[in-house]
């Protein structure tokens, strides 16, 4: 297994974009549009590998000292294995070698046991986001 940063535009970043249509949008009917994928320019993205083939990522827009994780998607073939929670403690551990000091997301309803795993604590309640029930929730790191 093997984490990293991925640059924006890059080849890796493009299958890395196929991995979270497969996963987190074409199950709702959604795809990403043009102006989406420019916003992420300014974001910190990074991949998991597992034999020398990405498997998942996330990624995380910069504000001050905290920052918004989103869009982290592993391939149902991983999932349930360690990967996420790898991927999600490795990135975390850089954000807070960049001096970030919060980390939040809107996380799907059906996520949230993973994050409170994580540490995450839930501060809001349900919302819809892209069709779907969301909570915000949030870890100092």
């Amino acid at each position: 297994m093997v984490i990293k940063q991925i640059l924006y535009n890059s080849n890796d970043y493009w299958k890395i974009v196929q991995i979270r249509e497969i996963v987190l949008r074409i199950p709702l009917g959604l795809r990403f549009s043009l102006a989406e994928i420019q916003a992420e320019s300014q974001e910190l993205i990074f991949g998991i590998q597992e034999n020398d083939q990405w498997i998942g990522s996330c990624q995380y827009q910069i504000l001050n000292n905290e920052a918004k994780m989103r869009q982290v998607a592993i391939l149902n073939k991983y999932k349930r294995k360690g990967y996420g929670k790898q991927l999600v403690l490795a990135s975390m551990e850089i954000l807070k070698q960049k001096g970030i000091q919060k980390i939040y997301c809107h996380a799907r309803a059906t996520a949230v046991p993973f994050y409170e795993n994580l540490g995450f604590q839930t501060v809001s309640e349900a919302f819809l986001e892209v069709q779907i029930p969301h909570f915000k929730m949030q870890k100092f790191i």
